[in-house]
C-alpha cells in the first residue's frame, strides 16, 4: 500500500498512518490469495486507496485474474507514473 502524492484529504499523507504499513505482499503470498479467491471472484479491482503502479509485481497480479478467468479486471489509477 502506498502512493506517489500527497493529497491532503487522504490517509496517505498521515506520516502516524504511513508508519503503520506492513509493506508488500511476497510473490508466494500473492498466489496464495489468487489459488483461494480468483476461482470465485467476478471482479479483480486493483487499486482504490492506493496507486497499483508503484507495486512492482501489478502485471504478475493481472496474469493470475486472467489465469484463474476472473471476468473483470480493473485498475484505479492516478495515472501520473503511466507512459506509452
Amino acid at each position: 500500500m502506498a502512493c506517489n502524492l500527497r493529497c491532503k484529504m487522504c490517509y496517505f499523507t498521515d506520516k502516524d498512518y504511513v508508519k503503520t504499513l506492513k509493506g508488500q505482499f511476497k510473490e508466494d503470498e500473492i498466489n496464495q490469495v489468487a489459488k483461494t479467491i480468483f476461482n470465485r471472484a467476478l471482479k479483480l479491482q486493483i487499486g482504490c486507496g492506493t496507486e497499483p503502479t508503484l507495486y512492482k509485481n501489478l502485471v504478475k497480479i493481472v496474469e493470475l485474474g486472467k489465469a484463474y478467468a476472473v471476468s473483470y479486471i480493473s485498475i484505479t489509477t492516478n495515472a501520473n507514473l503511466l507512459t506509452k
